[in-house]
């Protein structure tokens, strides 16, 4: 197997590529940091990636990653300002 580079800028749901341009599969638990503290998860499921807050309460389950991921952001948002 040879070396990986992202595709894209490296953002949530960007496919990894190996070096004969193969996509390697998507994760299935993805973290989600606001600088260094854990702000929740995505796992990926049959219908979708389903978001986590860090304390394993469920957000729903989103059609992308990153809809997942962003969601767990304004919830830490709104949580965090309250």
């Amino acid at each position: 197997m040879g070396a990986t580079a992202r595709q894209g800028q490296g953002g949530v749901g960007d496919r990894i590529m190996t070096h004969d341009q193969q996509p390697l599969p998507q994760p299935s638990l993805v973290s989600v940091y606001s600088g260094r503290e854990c702000i929740g998860f995505v796992l990926k499921r049959a219908t979708g990636f389903e978001a986590y807050t860090a304390a394993e309460t469920t957000l729903g389950i989103f059609p992308t990653m990153k809809a997942a991921a962003d969601t767990i952001s304004k919830y830490a948002g709104e949580w965090t300002a309250a």
